[in-house]
């Protein structure tokens, strides 16, 4: 979700090179909803969206079909993730006319919100391991989009990644003991695989697709993710007039064989895809109606089916 050059905290934010790729076009100014992710119990699924006229944390109960907000602030929030245990919720901020993010986590229970980094720089896309002994999260504290973990109180800072280009969108492994995440690397943006102390990488998508977003599936051995033909996607021009044109699929990467399959073709902007804790579900976010609503579909792409939100 970065461009090489643009800032990541404004709405969903890839690479830019090249020419943009056919499809629906997809207004971002309009009512959207942006990375869902699906509570580890499977009951509630976080997401962040515009609706209010400002980017804020929500969560839909998904037995209930009832959408809750959680943040009421003059400020912009993103990137929710449910902690573990279900109790808390990690997400970004950044204040209102200012270019700098931080990291909190909120109790779900009574609203009360903790800080985990300051505004100095950017810092973003945070997730917790699953022992919630650990939180992955992305800085530009050394001047780069660089990939750290830190303790859950927002002590004991570890840098990882060590690149000149991007590092972004770090995903624990279900077992904790590694960590996924978007790297420009190679040249184009792919899905890169490290230990969870930063050693051994490896690009798990080296082909002519980038990839946008991702997540592990339950047991940790597939991965789905988003992906277009085109390095062109949401460019400068595109975040100041909230239109896009791009078109993006959704694939399922099975680590053991290599071998990818996809499991959309809808020729709309599909993205955001985050896997059921069972298993059997998909929930992503598409742009089939002009603006990005939430989906969920089976596994093999069947059944796709509109979330109600309202």
């Amino acid at each position: 979700m970065v461009s090489v050059k643009i800032n990541q905290i404004f709405l969903v934010i890839f690479l830019v090179t090249g020419l943009p790729t056919s499809g629906q076009e997809c207004d971002l100014g309009q009512k959207s909803f942006f990375s869902p992710k699906w509570s580890k119990d499977g009951k509630w699924i976080a997401f962040h969206s515009n609706i209010s006229g400002n980017r804020e944390i929500y969560r839909f109960d998904y037995v209930k079909s009832k959408a809750e907000r959680l943040t009421i602030t003059p400020h912009q929030e993103r990137v929710p993730v449910i902690s573990p245990d279900g109790k808390s919720v990690l997400f970004f901020r950044t204040e209102k006319d200012k270019k700098y993010s931080a990291l909190f986590s909120m109790n779900l229970d009574n609203r009360k919100e903790v800080p985990l980094t300051d505004l100095q720089g950017k810092n973003l896309d945070p997730d917790w391991s699953p022992d919630m002994d650990r939180l992955t999260y992305v800085a530009t504290s050394d001047g780069n989009w660089e990939i750290y973990v830190m303790d859950p109180n927002g002590t004991n800072n570890t840098r990882l990644t060590y690149n000149n280009v991007l590092d972004y969108s770090p995903h624990w492994s279900p077992n904790g003991e590694q960590i996924a995440f978007i790297s420009g690397e190679s040249g184009q943006e792919d899905i890169w695989l490290m230990n969870s102390d930063g050693t051994e990488k490896r690009n798990l998508t080296p082909d002519s697709r980038e990839e946008i977003s991702f997540s592990w599936s339950p047991k940790g051995d597939r991965i789905v993710f988003s992906s277009r033909k085109s390095k062109a996607s949401f460019s400068k021009e595109t975040e100041k007039s909230k239109k896009s044109t791009n078109s993006s699929e959704i694939f399922i990467l099975d680590l053991k064989s290599g071998q990818t399959s996809q499991i959309t073709s809808n020729m709309y902007l599909d993205v955001y895809p985050s896997w059921s804790p069972d298993g059997s579900k998909i929930v992503f976010c598409s742009c089939k109606n002009g603006h990005l609503e939430l989906y969920t579909m089976k596994v093999d792409g069947s059944s796709q089916t509109k979330l109600n939100l309202n």
